[in-house]
């Protein structure tokens, strides 16, 4: 009995504290609130967004262009990183591509311009594997071509022709015609490995901004505040 008392007494004593300072806290509350709508409402600045999807066509006619699909999702991914504002979610063969900024009018813009920029980019035989495979096959049978006719004419004008020449020799010839099939390999994988896009949204005007949570910011900062000046007044 006499701790409960005790614990009313307590409680009692708490209650009446807090009511006796509840215009510091109200006080506390208040200002808080009010700088934190003013931070929520006039220094957070919305976004609007504008967004596209693209259905992205890969050929998959042979293993290796089957094994190219994900490099070139990662690829697009990649080069959206780089672009600030910007952001691609994948559902299959569609790519849902964001564009972020201060006006719909300048998302929008940005977006029309990022379509076009994607699509060149991805299009380039700079960023296509396979051109590149074939390009480096090319490029290693043009030097086995060039070192067979120097190995040939040394030995037509040597007068003893030695068997390392001529193994060597046989060696490039063996390099070379192995080579040369790599390239027939290449040159089928590369038909029609260009990817292509097709524009299932066109970029609008996003009218609603992006949430920026100004609503918690201002709730959130009124509970902490007044959590806050309730235990100073207790303490």
């Amino acid at each position: 009995m006499k701790d409960t008392i005790e614990k009313k007494l307590n409680i009692k004593e708490i209650v009446q504290r807090i009511w006796n300072k509840k215009i510091f806290i109200i006080a506390t509350v208040m200002i808080s609130t009010m700088c934190a709508g003013g931070v929520a409402y006039k220094v957070l600045i919305p976004k609007y967004y504008s967004e596209v999807a693209i259905k992205v066509g890969i050929p998959q006619n042979s293993e290796r262009q089957a094994d190219l699909a994900s490099y070139r999702f990662n690829q697009m991914a990649e080069y959206c990183n780089t672009i600030p504002d910007v952001s691609l979610n994948a559902d299959g063969e569609t790519v849902f591509i964001t564009w972020t900024s201060t006006s719909p009018e300048s998302a929008k813009k940005m977006a029309d311009a990022g379509v076009k920029s994607l699509q060149e980019y991805v299009r380039s035989e700079k960023n296509n594997p396979l051109i590149q495979h074939r390009k480096a096959i090319e490029e290693q049978l043009a030097t086995l071509k060039t070192a067979i006719n120097v190995l040939e004419a040394e030995v037509l004008h040597s007068q003893s022709k030695s068997k390392e020449s001529q193994y060597e020799l046989d060696a490039l010839y063996t390099m070379y015609k192995a080579a040369s099939k790599q390239l027939v390999s290449a040159r089928i994988d590369e038909v029609g490995s260009t990817i292509s896009l097709h524009v299932l949204s066109a970029p609008e005007l996003g009218h609603q901004p992006l949430k920026t949570k100004k609503e918690f910011i201002v709730g959130a900062s009124a509970i902490v505040s007044g959590v806050l000046a309730v235990l100073m007044v207790l303490l």
